[in-house]
């Protein structure tokens, strides 16, 4: 006689797989699942609980206010929401996860209505504009237990070439404002011994190329090429090596120059064509908020309890299903 058995169907142990081909779908694995969270570790399924209101919905105060965004800043443990007023501002506002939803200080980031997008980056935070202001930049200091907001100029390297008519490779007898700045651009703009000159004196490469061949260098020609140690270990620039290189029609790479996004202004460098433009941070500080003193609950470390590291949780714990022996999902 055969033997009874029994055989478990759905067991569901593979988890959930959504690169599988149905033709050849392994057996206790799911192509789609809902409200049902996966835990990696042993692949164990809980329930996804629904949504209930942690907060009263009368929080924000001012009649003029107008919650514009909310965001949980889990590298922080804070609520950072967005605030606009009728004069017209924008405020962003740090909020404890308590019971009251304490509000621990405000920041103005803008002088006009905006609406925002918030992204996070563990301990920093990045919020962006609608009227293209510079961003904000939140950074949470753990040893000081405090919030840095700031804004972030952006900054650009001009990797272009302006138009200044010429070929890649010709070499002009005139120079213009805006082939100077392509020069300049590709770093033809330092100075250098001259080795074609007896005591090499410290010359301007353009000018101790002109100087060789009455010609200005092509956008193809590249200042390094001519940098070399002669004889007497001098670090020198001789343009003949540059001439000769033979270096075709293939523009020179460029990128010395930085600018404000905002702000393409050529002409300037081409006075001063050593300052390259970099800034040495792009930082502007608006404020620091403190936040020494304000527990603030932490999902990722629970506390029941209202002490420690987790706060007191703000709203009643989720009930339980009641599940009987047997109805879990494995």
């Amino acid at each position: 006689m055969r033997a009874a058995g029994q055989k478990e169907y759905v067991n569901l142990a593979k988890g959930l797989l959504t690169e599988i081909s149905p033709l050849s779908f392994p057996d206790g694995a799911t192509s789609h699942e809902l409200n049902f969270t996966v835990n990696k570790d042993g692949l164990v399924r809980e329930r996804r609980k629904g949504f209930s209101y942690v907060y009263p919905l009368n929080t924000f105060d001012g009649a003029t206010s107008t919650l514009e965004n909310l965001f949980y800043w889990r590298g922080s443990k804070y609520a950072i929401a967005i605030l606009t007023n009728a004069v017209p501002e924008t405020y962003l506002r740090v909020h404890a996860l308590d019971a009251s939803f304490t509000a621990v200080a405000d920041v103005k980031i803008a002088d006009a209505i905006v609406s925002t997008q918030i992204a996070e980056l563990t301990n920093f935070l990045v919020i962006t504009l609608s009227n293209n202001d510079k961003p904000i930049l939140l950074e949470y200091e753990e040893a000081t237990d405090s919030i840095l907001v700031n804004t972030v100029g952006l900054h650009v390297r001009d990797f272009e070439l302006v138009n200044d008519e010429l070929r890649a490779s010709e070499t002009p007898t005139a120079l213009t404002d805006n082939h100077k700045y392509n020069l300049y651009n590709a770093g033809w703009f330092v100075s250098k011994k001259d080795e074609d000159q007896g005591g090499n004196p410290l010359t301007p490469t353009i000018t101790s190329y002109f100087n060789a061949f009455a010609k200005y260098p092509s956008n193809a020609d590249s200042v390094g090429v001519g940098m070399i140690t002669n004889s007497s270990g001098v670090l020198t620039f001789d343009p003949e090596y540059v001439r000769d290189a033979g270096l075709g029609n293939s523009l020179t790479p460029r990128g010395h120059y930085v600018f404000p996004i905002d702000n393409y202004n050529r002409t300037l460098k081409i006075g001063a064509p050593s300052n390259d433009g970099a800034p040495s941070t792009t930082l502007t500080l608006l404020g620091t908020i403190t936040l020494s003193g304000t527990p603030s609950y932490n999902p990722d470390t629970p506390n029941t309890g209202g002490g420690g590291g987790g706060g007191a949780v703000p709203f009643d714990p989720y009930p339980e299903p009641p599940f009987s022996d047997g109805d879990q999902i494995p």
